[in-house]
């Protein structure tokens, strides 16, 4: 979705070999940082270690919980490999395909959510439709 087409472990090879497509396909990576870290995860941070509204406990346990959210991701990231390896190629492809369609579901419900406070329509779910 984000990357373009999906590759296949031959079109892999042939990128390694290329000297400078493998130069160019390793300014990818950074782009993965704000999925981790990105404004939204940041903004979530600040608000939740406010002092006015949140005593020291609440905060300490924030950070627990951020901790070992950020514990799953690590686990995660070092598992990718052989989670690759038992899905495979065509399984990698369709699992990015349906969360291209969940991607794709939520930004529908966000805009309509939107469009219905902006016209101050009635009977939308407070959560949104989803």
């Amino acid at each position: 979705m984000v990357f373009g087409e999906p590759v296949t472990e031959q079109g892999k090879k042939e990128v390694a070999d290329a000297g400078e497509e493998r130069v160019r396909g390793l300014a990818v990576y950074p782009v993965a940082i704000p999925a981790i870290a990105g404004p939204g995860a940041m903004l979530g941070a600040v608000l939740l270690v406010d002092h006015e509204h949140f005593s020291v406990v609440h905060q300490v346990e924030d950070v627990v919980i951020i901790l070992i959210v950020t514990a799953i991701t690590l686990g995660c990231m070092l598992a990718a490999k052989s989670i690759t390896r038992v899905l495979g190629d065509s399984g990698i492809n369709v699992l990015g395909r349906v969360m291209g369609m969940v991607l794709a579901a939520v930004a529908v419900d966000s805009v309509l959510v939107a469009v219905a406070k902006f016209f101050s329509i009635t009977g939308v779910p407070a959560g949104g439709f989803l």
